[in-house]
């Protein structure tokens, strides 16, 4: 939430403010400590889903660079980088980091239908700016699956709300994600 700005936030609070008034029981940080937990570990996301992704990318990407550097990008050159830094402590610390988000994520979900925020820290990035995926990772690294509803503007650009349901709950979440699209709407 510390990079989300300010109209994103609004937008989010009045969506909340929406689905409460409809009826809808929304649970947040300050009404459980499973929640809190969770969204303690979300903070981590981003620095271990780079030590995992650069780890298991490291192969591949150094002898594409060793071919020519030239070709790649500076994210991923730097993620190499990154990747032969790390001891194969380090890729099983973010593995267990990842096992433990997992298993906090299911148990907010234990009585929930699914988690509700942002698609994104705010609307989108002109060209070329491919804006911040750090409202992303987490359903990467969860492998669980998730919903990006469109339906927010600011500035008559686009912000969606993404929804993360349990591992296995596609179906559902499918449903679910159709009917908060369809109330976003009105």
């Amino acid at each position: 939430w510390k990079i989300a700005d300010d109209g994103a936030r609004e937008l989010f609070a009045d969506v909340l403010d929406r689905l409460c008034r409809a009826g809808i029981e929304i649970a947040a940080r300050a009404d459980a400590v499973e929640i809190e937990t969770y969204e303690t570990l979300l903070a981590e996301v981003p620095s271990n889903w780079m030590a995992i992704s650069a780890w298991e990318n490291r192969w591949p990407m150094a002898t594409y660079r060793d071919q020519d550097a030239a070709l790649l990008p500076v994210p991923i050159l730097k993620a190499i980088e990154r990747a032969e830094a790390m001891e194969p402590a380090d890729y099983a610390a973010a593995l267990a980091f990842r096992d433990r988000l997992r298993a906090a994520h299911e148990n907010v979900l234990k009585d929930a239908d699914a988690c509700l925020t942002l698609s994104a820290p705010g609307i989108a990035p002109l060209f070329p700016d491919v804006g911040d995926a750090a409202f992303n990772e987490p359903s990467s690294l969860l492998g669980a699956p998730a919903f990006n509803v469109p339906g927010l503007k600011e500035e008559n650009l686009p912000l969606g709300l993404q929804l993360m349901g349990r591992t296995g709950s596609d179906y559902d979440l499918v449903g679910i994600a159709g009917w908060v699209a369809r109330f976003i709407e009105k």
